[in-house]
């Protein structure tokens, strides 16, 4: 099955001091579309989205990785820029979406590049931590991760007791100690400090409006929309066993098996045969 090798932007930490930068994506098949289809639907997006990449991601590293522990302390940012790998992968580069001017409220449709953000939001100071100062706080931070974002969750449902616990995740150590809450004035300059050493885990992008003529910035939000892409494609899947079976006579066991490019592949072919068209 066809496999890619992707840059992680940040990277882990291995055991001995070394940063693994790379991960392997193999293609999605059949097997996996259904997987993601039979999750409970009121878990939290990251959580889809881990479920998806623990089945197709391993680490190049000479060490033995776990994928399912690897993958829940990358950076948020690092595990948005391994899905939009495995995107780029299954359906390609360009990301068709909508957007609403801040300006004027006009719908827009718009062609993102996938390989245009990556290139955009790249960032190669790999530190572990890094020094944020405020007010009269002087902080040592790091990034957040999947493991912080299942620790908010758990403590509440609220967002601002979230907003708080993962403010204070990413904080290591601060002189003087910070409250119980968490000023907002420090939330906003640790999302802005983010977007600075983790930059993928909040992609925004520059729009320019057809009607009013403004540019703004708009966020994406990358998880959400490539999930939501990925059921949509997905809830085709009964119909395209039927279809290949129909005409191939194949298992269902051997539908599933195959990548989801090449099955849609063999899909255009039977519907070109039948349509007349020469192949």
């Amino acid at each position: 099955m066809e496999q890619i090798l992707v840059k992680v932007p940040r990277g882990i930490l291995s055991t001995d001091g070394r940063w693994i930068k790379s991960a392997i994506i193999r293609q999605i098949n059949g097997y996996d579309e259904q997987a993601i289809l039979e999750m409970q639907k009121d878990i939290p997006i990251h959580q889809h989205i881990l479920f998806l990449l623990e089945k197709i991601v391993t680490f190049n590293d000479r060490q033995k990785i776990n994928p399912e522990q690897a993958l829940r302390q990358l950076s948020i940012g690092d595990r948005v820029a391994i899905l939009f790998n495995a995107r780029k992968m299954i359906f390609g580069d360009i990301i068709s979406c909508t957007a609403t001017c801040a300006i004027c409220n006009s719908k827009m449709s718009l062609d993102l590049r996938i390989s245009d953000i990556l290139q955009s939001h790249n960032h190669r100071d790999n530190k572990k931590i890094y020094e944020l100062e405020t007010g009269e706080y002087k902080m040592k931070i790091r990034p957040l991760s999947a493991l912080d974002q299942d620790r908010s969750i758990k403590i509440s449902t609220s967002v601002d007791a979230i907003e708080n616990k993962l403010a204070k995740s990413c904080i290591v150590s601060s002189i003087p100690l910070l409250p119980q809450i968490i000023p907002k004035s420090i939330v906003v300059a640790l999302g802005t400090k983010m977007e600075a050493i983790d930059p993928l885990s909040d992609v925004t992008i520059s729009v320019s409006c057809p009607e009013c003529d403004q540019k703004f910035q708009a966020l994406f939000p990358s998880e959400e929309f490539i999930l939501r892409e990925f059921i949509a494609h997905s809830k085709n899947l009964e119909r395209e066993i039927h279809w290949l079976a129909f005409h191939y006579g194949w298992s269902e066991e051997e539908i599933l098996s195959l990548p989801i490019k090449k099955r849609r592949k063999y899909i255009e072919l039977i519907n070109a045969t039948l349509a007349g068209e020469s192949i």
